[in-house]
């Protein structure tokens, strides 16, 4: 089975494409691009022409990712065949309603860091949203 950015790439190839096409292409690239740990903190929003948009989880992300963001577009290009992104620029984004909890928690509602409030739920839930340190890989 093929990832959808291959299929995509086959389906839309770089020549002549609408912008539409283009943005589609670089969404469905963007996870291999950054790499599976920053894509769990980012999300492409918006292609304005050749300037991507990427929303990032509240944090200390925001910061780093300005160290790699020409080795993301490099990745970007490369692997789209054109110049499909001459700039990167990332921006605060809150999570979307599929990334929030469903369930109220009064205690909870105090924590405003989005992300220590995802860590409380899902320790409430008995969820981890890391590994234990002593856990053996799968």
């Amino acid at each position: 089975m093929h990832p959808a950015a291959d299929i995509v790439s086959t389906l839309y190839p770089a020549a002549d494409e609408s912008p539409e096409d283009r943005r589609v292409r670089v969404f469905a690239y963007w996870e291999r691009a950054a790499g599976a740990t920053l894509a769990r903190v980012t999300r492409p929003l918006e292609l304005r022409g050749k300037t991507l948009w990427v929303g990032v989880e509240p944090g200390p992300w925001l910061d780093e990712l300005g160290a790699v963001r020409e080795r993301i577009r490099t990745k970007l290009n490369r692997a789209l065949g054109a110049k499909a992104v001459a700039t990167i620029r990332f921006r605060p984004a809150p999570p979307t309603e599929s990334e929030m909890p469903n369930a109220a928690d009064p205690a909870a509602d105090g924590v405003i860091d989005p992300i220590r409030r995802r860590l409380y739920l899902d320790s409430k839930r008995g969820r981890s949203s890391a590994p234990a340190p002593d856990a053996e890989p799968k």
